[in-house]
């Protein structure tokens, strides 16, 4: 259904499909706030927001309501294939592919849709940020899903128990989640710079799994060391 309006003489029409680098723009509004859905459309549209205003109330509440849909993906079939590029397995990706996720992810998924399917499937950015976000967008979500559940899955290492883990809400400190993970590449390479590209290029899972290992390590030297420090102190009294 093709959707448009003409204010003065202007005519505006929906794109037949909202490509990721439009789904980028148009999110940067956040729609629970109620004064931001106007500029959301006027991106949509590519129309000035003071054209936006001068719809009638009935009018832009229709095309605002057909906006948001077209940029909704929930539901949507994960494409194992879009214009010849496969969908990678999850399970195969790298450090260096889970590190680039889990920082772009923490960020906010919704900007960053272009980076996150252009590693989903193994394509350059300039290449996927045209592609429909209802063929591009599933896959993503479904990413989405996966990183809570290896977040999950290593407890030990992030520190989850008693927090609220749901997809993109793992963490929302980019800084942060940066620093550690070049900290813990740091770890991997044994503080060898010259290493780095051998650790991220390794099996997301085997390096998780390490850094756990690690973690645990460490922590059960400090607790004999703070036990030893208890004891030496008991004995001089």
């Amino acid at each position: 259904m093709e959707v448009k309006f003409t204010v003065n003489s202007q005519e505006y029409t929906m794109p037949e499909k909202i490509s990721l680098e439009l789904f980028e723009r148009a999110t940067i509004w956040d729609l629970k706030d109620e004064k931001n859905v106007k500029p959301f459309v006027a991106t949509i549209f590519n129309c000035p927001l003071a054209d936006v205003n001068l719809l009638e109330e009935e009018v832009f509440g229709f095309i605002a309501g057909i906006s948001i849909e077209k940029m909704t993906l929930e539901g949507k079939a994960v494409q194992e294939e879009i214009g010849g590029h496969k969908i990678v397995n999850f399970q195969n990706l790298t450090f260096g592919q889970w590190v680039d996720i889990d920082t772009l992810m923490a960020t906010g998924i919704a900007q960053n849709v272009v980076q996150l399917a252009s590693i989903v499937y193994n394509v350059e950015p300039e290449e996927c940020a045209s592609w429909d976000v209802k063929l591009a967008g599933p896959a993503i979500v479904e990413l989405s899903r996966w990183r809570a559940l290896v977040y999950k899955d290593h407890d030990e290492f992030f520190e989850l128990e008693g927090r609220k883990v749901e997809n993109s809400e793992v963490d929302n400190n980019q800084t942060n989640i940066a620093y550690m993970w070049y900290e813990a590449i740091m770890v991997l390479a044994d503080n060898d710079f010259l290493k780095i590209h051998q650790v991220v290029e390794r099996p997301y899972k085997e390096a998780l799994n390490y850094l756990t290992w690690k973690k645990g390590k460490v922590a059960k030297e400090k607790l004999e060391i703070l036990k030893r420090k208890n004891d030496i102190r008991r004995s001089s009294k």
